[in-house]
């Protein structure tokens, strides 16, 4: 379980780093990490057992009884608020077959999706699988996000990323 919340740190210090081009002001112990960006909190969720940095301006909502935490901008940025998503469930299933199911739902919900690219990567040793894509919001902002899959000890950890198209180029 530790390496699992080491590596979802990573993605998400990651994920973090990816959101300042938006235009948004192992061993240890993750859930004591402090924030290693400056401009960054560190925010920790104990019942879901993650800790992420996310920038000091960013808002955070958790929902511990459905297994997510959203994170987003209060600034807009080329008409679009980026923003970041954290979900944990148990699974069953392979990395493989979880992979193709997030492929599949944004697929069917997303307006206009259009796949970009995918690639399968480790993270501190665990395997995962990540995809982009575009898409159209409710209010017609196109949109580009970026979906990750991690499976440890039986437990799927979603990732995803997003924010309108003209800040993702940024």
């Amino acid at each position: 379980m530790k390496r699992a919340k080491i590596a979802l740190i990573t993605v998400l210090v990651i994920v973090a780093i990816c959101t300042t081009a938006c235009g948004s002001s192992s061993n240890h112990n993750p859930m004591s990490t402090p924030a290693l960006i400056p401009g960054f909190t560190t925010y920790t969720n104990s019942s879901l057992g993650f800790s992420i940095a996310v920038p000091d301006s960013w808002g955070i909502t958790p929902n511990a009884d459905l297994g997510f935490i959203l994170f987003s901008s209060h600034e807009l940025c080329s008409g679009g608020v980026p923003g970041a998503e954290v979900m944990k469930q148990d699974s069953d299933e392979d990395l493989q077959s979880q992979y193709q199911r997030s492929k599949r739902t944004a697929e069917f919900f997303i307006e206009d999706y259009a796949f970009i690219s995918d690639e399968s990567t480790e993270i501190d040793g665990i395997s995962a699988m990540s995809f982009v894509y575009t898409g159209v919001s409710l209010s017609g902002t196109p949109f580009q996000t970026m979906n990750i899959d991690l499976i440890y000890e039986q437990t799927w950890w979603n990732l995803t990323f997003s924010c309108s198209q003209a800040c993702w180029s940024t």
